[in-house]
């Protein structure tokens, strides 16, 4: 049996984050380098993803 909230999910595009979060999973945005006028206001992808996996208690070394 699969637990939505037990899944961490991360998409360029809003709509596929809404969608997972409309199930239940845990969505989060992955911009896409450049995607800002600012970019250095932007955090990368894989900073994310870090970041939210070790919030998560994952471990990642």
């Amino acid at each position: 049996m699969s637990i939505p909230s037990a899944v961490i999910f991360f998409d360029d595009r809003e709509d596929n984050i809404e969608a997972a979060r409309a199930l239940g999973i845990d969505a989060h945005h992955w911009p896409r380098n450049g995607e800002s006028a600012d970019s250095d206001q932007v955090e990368h992808g894989a900073s994310i993803a870090r970041r939210v996996l070790a919030e998560r208690g994952v471990p990642l070394d």
